[in-house]
């Protein structure tokens, strides 16, 4: 696999409660794999992928203790031979995320918060003209942390509601489920 990049981002700070990130970019990779003309069951690696989009990114810190955090990526990525999306590469992404904090007092904090994430459909081609169309999704995660002194204890769920769906599919039929809800828990101390 061989590639070139060309990339150019900006990172803005209006004021300090406030973090913009946006940039650029026009990716090419060689050798990709791609279904053999004389063969489509099979790959052979002689494709080229061309990848341009752009990303941006938000946060904010209002009143109250209130963080907010937003991004979006845009991706156009196509393969040779191919007029259409790359297979089972979203063209869009998107995310929204709130987390507010309570101070307790003495070294004490809870922090709880959700948000949403969305995955753009995707599309697989390879067995033309079969083309099978794995669905957008849109998940809700949410998180809370309590703080004592140094140590930090934290709960994350993701796919809240336990949406079922397919992460993806591939042209021949065959589909990955999607993570059903997610809970991972974390105690840390710091040593600082």
């Amino acid at each position: 696999l061989y590639g070139k990049q060309y990339e150019l981002g900006v990172k803005w700070q209006p004021n300090r409660s406030t973090m913009v990130r946006t940039d650029v970019y026009d990716i090419k990779e060689r050798n990709e794999l791609i279904p053999d003309p004389t063969n489509p069951v099979v790959e052979i690696q002689a494709g080229q992928v061309t990848s341009k989009g752009f990303e941006f990114q938000a946060n904010r810190s209002i009143p109250d203790d209130i963080d907010l955090s937003f991004s979006y990526a845009h991706n156009s990525s196509r393969l040779t031979g191919q007029n259409s999306q790359q297979n089972n590469v979203p063209k869009d992404l998107a995310s929204i995320f709130a987390t507010k904090t309570f101070s307790l007092g003495d070294d004490k904090r809870l922090r709880v918060g959700g948000g949403i994430r969305y995955v753009g459909r995707q599309v697989a081609n390879d067995a033309a003209p079969m083309v099978v169309v794995t669905p957008s999704v849109t998940l809700v995660d949410a998180v809370a942390s309590y703080t004592v002194g140094q140590w930090l204890m934290q709960l994350n769920v993701h796919n809240v509601f336990n949406v079922h769906y397919y992460s993806q599919c591939s042209a021949y039929g065959g589909c990955f489920i999607g993570d059903e809800r997610t809970i991972n828990g974390q105690v840390v101390y710091r040593f600082f």
